[in-house]
């Protein structure tokens, strides 16, 4: 049996929705389905040879960039999901009732042309990461983004054999509609791990936080920002180093001043290390070297559909959360594996904070080897491939 993933996202190690591609396809190969991914992107060429397996999973990728920035963005926007099928129908040339497509895609039209481009395929479903607000959509009535992404949510999805879902919000939006659903959180890929020793406390003179993601709509950052600064004007035994990765200080402080003063921002952002994109592999060790993942989240619309993708993946390197639990997500975190913040009260967070400047090592190694626990026991691609085998052998 075949089950081929087909997304408008880069594949390997595109961004998050590169990881969920791919921790989904490992499921899917422990389950015995001969998993392929079809997305785009350039081809990945070393030593004059197209390399096409990552970790054991097949992909094609089909370009959608030009010297043109316009052409570029038609392209990848309205023609990717043509080339893609094309693509895969080329591929595979036959095809059995017990083969399955799964599209992941936020864009109507990719999805249409997957979903009637890929007609030869009985089986369908929809990979849904996301169920975006009213607020997302500038001037919303009159934006064709928002009515085109609301077809897409509201009747394309419900279309097919069913959904995947990220989350038990969005889950049971399609269970009301009588569409099949199954849960698949962000997992990690944890046997990929080069860091099965927590980081020690006692040889750091600073407690190294460290924030990945984008911050345009789900994070508190001015929380955040600010309970580092209170927290490291007190007198706490260690300094706090707070970092950034996969968002440039520009966007930050673009953000930022949505609720604060140019000045302002940039006294929350003097000392917050940026780091620019990176390799995955250069990715890891910069996660490595932390202590503690750190965000914080209203419980908003989208916050409560979502699920970050960066959570299980540091908590298999030993970085613990310092979070409060919102959505899905708080399921999964307790005091053994996490450091928890009862309220978005900048109070609070500066006392919490505080308190882990003075952490002995056993207490953070506890933390650690929990939080190592509970990705490989319930947040790894292992422990959510029995789920995913229930939804597609039905």
């Amino acid at each position: 049996m075949k089950a081929l993933i087909v997304s408008d996202r880069k594949f390997p190690h595109g961004n998050a929705g590169g990881v969920r591609i791919l921790n989904m396809a490992l499921s899917l190969k422990e389950i015995n389905f001969d998993a392929k991914v079809f997305s785009i992107g350039d081809e990945i060429i070393l030593d004059g040879q197209v390399i096409n397996q990552f970790q054991g999973v097949e992909f094609y990728n089909t370009p959608v960039n030009s010297r043109f920035k316009l052409f570029s963005i038609i392209k990848q926007y309205f023609l990717s999901g043509l080339l893609l099928s094309r693509a895969l129908n080329r591929e595979l040339k036959n095809v059995s009732d017990n083969d399955v497509v799964i599209i992941y895609t936020t864009n109507l039209f990719f999805a249409l042309s997957c979903y009637f481009g890929l007609k030869r395929f009985k089986t369908k479903w929809w990979d849904v990461v996301e169920w975006f607000a009213f607020e997302r959509f500038k001037f919303a009535y009159v934006n064709p983004k928002f009515w085109l992404y609301n077809l897409l949510f509201n009747n394309l999805y419900s279309k097919g054999s069913g959904v995947i879902s990220i989350s038990s919000y969005i889950r049971q939006h399609f269970e009301l509609k009588n569409v099949k659903t199954v849960l698949y959180p962000s997992v990690c890929n944890f046997f990929d791990n080069p860091k099965m020793i927590p980081l020690s406390l006692n040889s750091s003179r600073h407690l190294e936080l460290i924030y990945s993601g984008n911050p345009g709509h789900k994070e508190r950052l001015d929380l955040m920002l600010r309970a580092v600064v209170e927290a490291n004007n007190l007198n706490n035994p260690r300094r706090i180093r707070l970092s950034f990765t996969g968002v440039s200080r520009k966007q930050v402080l673009a953000e930022l001043c949505n609720k604060l003063s140019l000045k302002e921002a940039e006294v929350l952002l003097t000392n917050v290390n940026f780091y620019s994109w990176l390799e995955y592999d250069e990715l890891i060790e910069v996660y490595r070297k932390k202590h503690f993942l750190f965000f914080l989240r209203d419980a908003s619309h989208e916050n409560l559909c979502n699920f970050p993708t960066k959570l299980g993946e540091m908590m298999a390197l030993g970085v613990v959360p310092l979070t409060n639990k919102i959505g899905d997500y708080g399921e999964y975190l307790d005091n053994s594996n996490s450091v928890l913040v009862d309220q978005l009260d900048i109070t609070a967070i500066v006392e919490s904070l505080s308190s882990l400047t003075s952490f002995t090592d056993d207490s953070f190694r506890a933390l650690s080897q929990g939080a190592i626990k509970t990705a490989k026991e319930e947040l790894s691609f292992s422990a959510h491939s029995n789920s995913l085998a229930e939804l597609i052998k039905k």
